[in-house]
C-alpha cells in the first residue's frame, strides 16, 4: 500500500496487518473527524484530519522502532476520537483533561471489526486499550512522544508556521532507546521545544481558538439540551453532527454555529467582561537531549527555557475571552 503524507512524504506500508486496519471502517471514519476541533472555522490551519495524524503517528512509530505492536499502538491510539475531536471534552466536562475519547477507546477496539482483524493476526484487542503502555507513542508529558510530535509538526505546517528544512532537521536527530525519544543535538531540541510553544500559543490556546471552541461545544450542548442529539451522535462524524443541527432549525442552536466565520475575532480580558472564561490544558514539551551520555532535559540545560514554560501556563492556563 502507498501512502503520501503532506509531511513525511510517499511511503510503502507492506504490513498485511496495519493496511487492513487502516481500511476498517472505523479506522476510515477517522478521514471525517478534524484533527483541529473548530478553529479552522475561524482562521487558517490547512486540512489536519484525524485520519492524517493517525497515519502521520504510525509512521513515526515505524521510523523509530522495530517493534510490530508499536506501530499498532501508533496507528490505532485516536480510533475513538468524537466528531470535531477535543471541542466534546468542552461539551462534557472541561478542557484540562480532555480525555473523553480515551475512555470511549473500548468501543472501538473490543466492539467493532478492528477487534477482529488484531485477533486474526495474534494480537489481543485489550493490549491496546492504553497508549501509555507502549512509551514511543503514549509516554507522558512533559516528554516527546510520536503523537505529541506528529501534531505539533501537523499543526504547525498548516498553519504555514514551520520550514520544511527545520522538520527534516528535527526528525533526523531523533533517536529513541526503547524508553524515550530524545534529541542528540541541544539546538534542534530547543528549536523543536520552540515549535511546540508556538503553535500552542496560535493554534490550542489563542483567544480565536478558545472562542472557536466555545462556540461549537455551546452549540452542541444546546442541542443536546434540547435533546436535537445524543451522546451517540459524538461518535459520527463532524459533517453528520453538524448536518443534524441544523437540520433541526432551532435558533439558539444555530446562533452559536452561525459566529463561526473568518470574520469572528476573539481577545482576551478580564473575567468580569469576558463572555466566556476556561481553564485550559497548556501543552508544550521538555524534551530529552543526550549530554555527555546521559539524557537530561532541554530545561536542565538552558534555565531561560524554564522561564517561558512558566510563562505559558501562567498566561493560558486559565484564559478569558470576549468577542470584539
Amino acid at each position: 500500500m502507498n501512502y503520501k503524507d503532506e509531511i513525511y512524504g510517499e511511503y510503502v506500508i507492506t504490513d498485511e496487518l496495519i493496511i487492513e486496519l487502516i481500511n476498517s471502517k472505523p479506522f476510515q471514519r477517522l478521514k471525517e473527524i478534524s484533527n483541529d476541533g473548530a478553529n479552522r472555522y475561524v482562521f487558517e490551519v490547512g486540512d489536519p484530519t484525524r485520519y492524517k495524524h493517525s497515519m502521520g503517528v504510525f509512521y513515526l512509530a515505524q521510523r523509530y522502532s522495530d517493534k510490530r505492536e508499536d506501530h499498532v499502538m501508533a496507528l490505532l491510539h485516536d480510533i475513538a476520537h468524537t466528531a470535531f475531536s477535543h471541542v466534546i471534552d468542552f461539551v462534557v466536562g472541561d478542557g484540562v483533561s480532555q480525555d473523553y475519547h480515551d475512555k470511549a477507546i473500548g468501543k472501538f477496539l473490543i466492539d467493532s471489526e478492528i477487534a477482529e482483524i488484531l485477533r486474526k493476526h495474534d494480537f489481543d484487542p485489550n493490549d491496546f486499550l492504553e497508549k501509555k503502555d507502549y512509551p514511543v507513542v503514549g509516554a507522558s508529558s512533559p516528554d516527546l512522544n510520536v503523537d505529541r510530535l506528529d501534531y505539533f509538526l501537523r499543526d504547525s505546517t498548516g498553519s504555514k508556521t514551520i520550514a520544511s528544512e527545520l522538520i527534516e532537521a528535527i526528525l533526523s536527530d531523533i533517536e529513541f532507546d526503547g524508553m524515550h525519544l530524545y534529541f542528540k543535538n541541544q539546538e534542534i531540541a530547543t528549536n523543536m521545544f520552540l515549535v511546540a510553544l508556538n503553535i500552542s500559543r496560535l493554534n490550542y490556546l489563542s483567544a480565536n481558538s478558545v472562542g472557536s471552541y466555545y462556540l461549537l461545544s455551546k452549540a452542541i450542548r444546546t442541542a443536546q439540551d434540547e435533546r436535537i442529539i445524543n451522546e451517540g451522535d459524538f461518535f459520527t462524524t463532524d459533517a453528520e453532527l453538524l448536518e443534524k443541527m441544523r437540520k433541526a432549525k432551532n435558533q439558539q442552536v444555530n446562533n452559536f454555529l452561525d459566529r463561526l466565520n473568518p470574520s469572528t475575532n476573539f481577545v482576551r480580558t478580564d473575567k468580569e467582561n469576558a463572555e466566556y472564561s476556561t481553564k485550559n490544558k497548556v501543552r508544550y514539551i521538555d524534551p530529552l537531549v543526550k549530554n555527555d551520555g546521559e539524557l537530561v532535559r532541554i530545561t536542565a540545560l538552558n534555565k531561560n527555557i524554564s522561564e517561558m514554560i512558566t510563562d505559558l501556563e501562567d498566561l493560558y492556563s486559565e484564559v478569558s475571552i470576549k468577542q470584539i
